[in-house]
């Protein structure tokens, strides 16, 4: 039998309590051509239709506010 759902809540907790790593992140290169390529889509330039982004985040947090712990 695995643990229970007070067991994994106490996990998870005890797990949001440590102390995280902070301070610079160091990309490769080849991250940083991807970022640069990603970075340079027409979707992505100045002035594009970019209110997909609000509608997605909506429907995000609307479905993370119905969704519940299985017992």
């Amino acid at each position: 039998m695995g643990p229970t759902k007070a067991e994994v809540l106490a996990m998870l907790d005890a797990y949001a309590r440590m102390p995280k790593p902070s301070g610079p992140v160091a990309l490769r290169p080849a991250h940083l051509r991807a970022l640069e390529r990603w970075e340079d889509l027409p979707e992505n330039a100045a002035g594009a239709d970019k209110s997909w982004v609000m509608r997605s985040d909506r429907a995000a947090r609307v479905t993370a506010a119905r969704a519940r712990l299985l017992s």
